[in-house]
């Protein structure tokens, strides 16, 4: 944490102090440019540096032909990845050109959904949550990320064929983002959904996902065992039950007071198209908490975090009810330090993050 922190410290700055014409892009410009520097030029910083540096020195090994014909099995990279290595001179630019694709997607990604006084709050749940720190790792994960958000801002523009192309494109370098290809469905227009219907069929969700906890991982277990491409994700499924066992009353409570702005905010008019994409994903996303008995939703929120980061300024900007919005609000903002304390506590991220190296 010896660079982290004290980047996120300079970015809250920027977003507190810079003012006048064009703040808003100086200071998405500025914060993004020290999080490519922070990312691009580390050094054995993260969990997975040295698994990645090794991918890539074993795929330099091979041709373009040899390449496209390994499997997924053998080398557990998919094609994508594995051809980004073959072009790249090194790893180190494997990093860089990772991390700067990363930092334009979040820079055009903040610019389209985050209100400029809602910066300083986004870049702390940003920052605590675990987008950097498992961007940092997950480099195949972080590129299929940026081609997923690509895809909802398409969505928000009404330009559904973008979306449609560039999610499949995204699953070239992370299969999983296409358990998630559903959302092309989404509209940018108000949807009407019965709130009784949702907290009932919510609240049985959450119990099932704890009384029938083993048996829903065993039928996950079994859906990532007989789906080829998504067979790698088996591993994730040891966490499921554990997970499942420990969702405690209060934590389904806070989930349903989140849900029930989100509910009422997508049926209302008004509003701007993109506000209902983000409205809808966020939905999602309450449904993949309160159902994390199935063990895929980990890996799922790699790509879910950012709709509700943009979530947050639509609900606080117009949830009729002060309470509810800022109980939202806040209580995110709580659950992401609760995250981002757990990931302090934690062997595994001591000897991989503490420390930063150049």
């Amino acid at each position: 944490m010896n660079v982290y922190i004290p980047v996120f410290l300079l970015i809250i700055l920027f977003c507190v102090f810079i003012k006048g014409k064009n703040s808003a892009n100086t200071k998405l410009m500025l914060s993004f440019g020290l999080i490519f520097f922070m990312m691009a030029f580390r050094n054995h910083w993260g969990g997975d540096y040295e698994a990645y540096e090794n991918w890539y020195d074993f795929f330099k090994g091979f041709s373009a032909r040899e390449l496209a014909q390994l499997t997924e099995e053998e080398t557990r990279s998919e094609i994508g990845y594995r051809f980004l290595c073959y072009i790249c001179p090194s790893f180190r630019s494997v990093l860089i050109v990772s991390t700067l694709f990363f930092c334009v997607t979040m820079y055009f990604f903040f610019k389209e959904f985050i209100p400029e006084k809602f910066f300083p709050y986004t870049f702390a749940l940003f920052f605590f949550d675990k987008h950097l720190l498992m961007g940092s790792s997950s480099i195949r994960t972080c590129i299929a990320v940026c081609f997923f958000l690509f895809a909802v801002i398409s969505l928000s523009k009404d330009k559904k064929l973008w979306a449609v192309i560039l999610i499949p494109i995204g699953a070239l370098f992370h299969t999983g983002v296409l358990i998630l290809y559903p959302i092309v469905l989404f509209r940018n227009r108000p949807i009407k959904i019965r709130k009784d219907i949702i907290v009932i069929a919510s609240v049985v969700l959450a119990v099932l996902s704890i009384i029938f906890a083993n048996q829903i991982v065993a039928a996950a277990d079994y859906f990532t065992s007989s789906i080829g491409i998504f067979n790698r994700y088996e591993e994730y499924m040891e966490d499921a039950v554990v997970t499942g066992l420990g969702l405690g009353i209060v934590f389904v409570i806070m989930e349903m007071v989140m849900l029930l702005p989100l509910i009422d905010i997508s049926g209302s008019v008004g509003l701007k198209g993109k506000d209902y994409i983000i409205l809808q994903l966020g939905i999602v996303w309450i449904f993949f908490m309160i159902a994390p008995s199935f063990g895929l939703s980990e890996r799922l929120f790699f790509y879910l975090d950012y709709a509700i980061l943009a979530a947050v300024p639509i609900v606080v900007s117009n949830c009729k009810n002060e309470l509810m919005s800022m109980t939202f609000k806040y209580y995110l903002l709580i659950y992401y330090l609760w995250v981002f304390s757990h990931f302090l506590s934690d062997a595994h991220f001591v000897a991989a993050w503490l420390h930063y190296n150049f």
